[in-house]
């Protein structure tokens, strides 16, 4: 059903551990400013709805364990600044192909999902300049590093990431 979640600022577990959720409708997050944990261990879950997620502060955990999680669409992610924002928002999503976050400014690792060359290069170009917010990337394990080349990776030094491949 359709919820009306149009005064909520926190969705953190609001799905969490719900094995068998394949999808979930759009519903109304602008207001929201926490999402962690919100998919947690839903095994089942394939994809999301873009969720207005602007005024997100804090991610972790949002799609831990989500095994059969393939792509999320571009997520508004600017207001999340701090340190542990992302912390394991994609531990164990090894099916992940898709991922990108507009505006990321905040340490955050895709290591161990299913991330083409080209699925790296939308996440990088997504990447906000982190000014004096020491930020890195961990994209290890994924089928498409050994496609990045040198120009790819500077992009992402540019911008004042760190970024780790091994």
């Amino acid at each position: 059903p359709l919820f009306d979640t149009s005064k909520g600022t926190s969705f953190s577990s609001m799905f969490s551990t719900c094995y068998s959720l394949q999808s979930v409708p759009l519903f109304d997050t602008s207001k929201g400013t926490s999402f962690s944990s919100m998919f947690s261990t839903c095994y089942s879950l394939q994809s999301v709805p873009l969720f207005d997620t602007s005024k997100g502060t804090s991610f972790s955990s949002m799609f831990s364990t989500c095994t059969s999680l393939q792509t999320i669409p571009l997520l508004d992610v600017t207001a999340a600044t701090g340190s542990g924002a992302f912390t394991t928002m994609f531990t164990s999503c090894p099916n992940l192909k898709k991922g990108a976050m507009s505006g990321s400014k905040s340490t955050i690792s895709y290591m161990s999902c299913s991330l083409s060359r080209n699925d790296m290069l939308d996440i990088f170009s997504n990447l906000a300049e982190t000014g004096s917010i020491p930020c890195s990337i961990t994209c290890s394990y994924n089928h498409g590093v050994v496609d990045l080349t040198a120009a790819d990776t500077a992009s992402v030094i540019n911008k004042g990431w760190t970024i780790k491949l091994t």
